[in-house]
C-alpha cells in the first residue's frame, strides 16, 4: 500500500519539460574520468570549500589541508553507472568542464564528497534507435527523480513535528540483544524464503531466541514518538509485521546507530501505512491481487509441507519427492477436475520456458521479494486434461 501511496503522491504528479530532457540528454553519452576524496567533518568541508572554491586547483588545495588523508581515488562514471542518485545528478544535470571541482556533495551524515572532472569520453547516439533509447532513458530517469523528490516532501510533511525520543538504558539493552543476529546475519537463499515465513523461530527478531533477557525488559519503555510510549514488546510486535531494514549507507556506523535509524524508518512506514488504510488503498484492486498472490503461495507451501509429513522424505532429492509423492496426487486432481478446466491453447503454445528461474528482489524494504517463489508441486507436463478455451466467444 505504501507503493500505491508513493504513486499517488509522487509519480502521478510528475511533469517533465522537454527542455529538461534536452539539457540532460546532452551529457548522457559521457563517461567521466573523475578523482575524488571525502571529508567526514561537515563543518570542515564547508569551511575549506568557502576558502578555496574560487581559486585555481581548489580540489588539490582543499585536499592538502586535511590532517588525515586517504589517497585521492580515481574512477570512471557513466550515465548507467550504479552510483548514488546525488552523485549522478551532480555529474549529469548540466555541462561540466575539464578540471572543474564539484562539492561538497552531502552523501550522508558522515560523508561529504569532493570530485574533480579529469575529462571524459563522449559516445554519440547516431542511429535513430540509439537516439530514441537514450531520450527515453533520460526521460525515465528524470521522471523517477522528480517522483522521488515529490514523495520525499510529502513524507516530510507527514512526519513534521513528530519527535522520537529513546530511553537510553533500555535501548542499549535491546542493542545487545539484537546485535548478534543482525551483525552475523547470512543471506537467505531463494528456496528458504517461504519456509522462513512459516518457521518464525529462525527469524532474527524472534523473541524465543533471546529468552529471559527479552522477558526482563519487554514491558519497559523503549522510545516515545509523538507523545506515545512504545515498550520493547510493542516494538517487537511491530517487527513481526515490518522487519527492520538496516540502511546500506549506514554500514560503517556502529550497530546502535544503524538500529536507531532502522527504528525511525519503521515508525515512518507505520504512519504511512496507517494513512494508506485511511485512504482505502487496502481495497484497491492491485493491492488485493498482490495480497492474493502471497496468500495462494502461502497456502500451497503449507499444504505441501503438511502432506509430506506423511512420508519419509529425509535425504531425498526434490525431483524424487515430486515424482514419488506429489505427481500422483496432482494427476488425480487434473483428472477429477478436467471437465472444469479450460486452456487457451494458442497462448499456451507461445510460452517459451527456460531452465533459468527468475527471482526478483528490491532493496532497502522490509519484504524484498516481489513475487513469492510458488512451491513446485509437479513436473507433470502432458496437456492431456481440460478442454480448449473458446477465445472471444460468450461463455456465460
Amino acid at each position: 500500500m505504501r507503493a500505491l501511496l508513493s504513486y499517488y503522491e509522487g509519480d502521478k504528479n510528475v511533469k517533465i519539460d522537454t527542455n529538461e530532457i534536452k539539457r540532460v540528454y546532452s551529457t548522457a553519452g559521457r563517461t567521466y574520468k573523475v578523482e575524488y576524496f571525502n571529508i567526514s567533518d561537515p563543518v570542515l568541508a564547508i569551511r575549506l570549500n568557502n576558502k578555496y572554491s574560487k581559486k585555481d586547483s581548489s580540489f588539490q588545495k582543499i585536499y592538502s589541508n586535511l590532517s588525515i588523508r586517504d589517497s585521492i581515488r580515481k574512477k570512471e562514471v557513466g550515465w548507467y553507472s550504479k552510483d548514488s542518485r546525488i552523485i549522478h545528478q551532480a555529474l549529469f544535470s548540466k555541462m561540466l568542464k575539464k578540471n572543474q571541482m564539484i562539492g561538497p556533495i552531502n552523501i550522508d551524515d558522515t560523508t561529504h564528497l569532493f570530485i574533480k572532472i579529469g575529462g571524459w569520453d563522449d559516445k554519440l547516439a547516431i542511429k535513430e534507435q540509439d537516439i530514441t533509447n537514450r531520450w527515453n532513458d533520460v526521460e525515465e530517469e528524470l521522471a523517477q527523480e522528480k517522483a522521488d523528490s515529490l514523495y520525499d516532501k510529502f513524507v516530510l510533511g507527514i512526519m513534521a513535528g513528530k519527535q522520537l525520543s529513546f530511553n537510553a538504558g533500555v535501548f542499549n539493552k535491546v542493542v545487545k540483544l539484537m546485535a548478534p543476529s543482525y551483525t552475523n546475519q547470512k543471506s537467505k537463499a531463494e528456496d528458504e524464503f517461504m519456509s522462513l515465513e512459516y518457521n518464525k523461530n529462525v527469524e532474527s527478531n524472534d523473541k524465543n531466541k533471546i529468552g529471559d533477557d527479552y522477558n526482563e525488559i519487554k514491558n519497559e519503555p523503549l522510545f516515545t514518538i509523538d507523545k506515545k510510549i512504545w515498550t520493547v514488546s510493542d516494538f517487537y510486535k511491530e517487527m513481526d509485521k515490518h522487519p527492520i531494514v538496516l540502511r546500506k549507507n549506514d554500514f560503517k556506523k556502529k550497530f546502535a546507530l544503524r538500529l536507531r535509524n532502522a527504528i525511525a524508518d519503521l515508525i515512518r512506514d507505520k504512519y504511512l501505512t496507517d494513512l494508506a488504510y485511511q485512504r482505502g488503498y487496502n481495497n484497491d484492486e492491485i493491492v488485493s491481487h498482490y495480497e492474493q498472490i502471497w496468500t495462494d503461495a502461502g497456502i500451497a507451501f503449507f499444504q505441501k509441507t503438511e502432506f509430506l509429513k506423511n512420508f519419509d522424505v529425509k535425504d531425498k532429492r526434490d525431483v524424487q519427492i515430486i515424482e514419488n509423492f506429489l505427481n500422483p496426487v496432482v494427476e488425480q486432481l487434473l483428472k477429477k477436475y478436467s471437465d472444469q478446466i479450460e486452456i487457451n491453447v494458442e497462448e499456451y503454445d507461445k510460452i517459451k520456458l527456460t531452465r533459468i528461474d527468475m527471482f526478483t528482489t528490491q532493496e532497502q524494504v522490509p519484504y524484498p521479494v516481489y513475487v513469492p517463489p510458488f512451491p513446485q508441486l509437479t513436473n507433470y507436463n502432458k496437456l492431456d486434461y481440460g478442454k480448449k478455451m473458446n477465445v472471444g466467444t460468450d461463455r456465460k
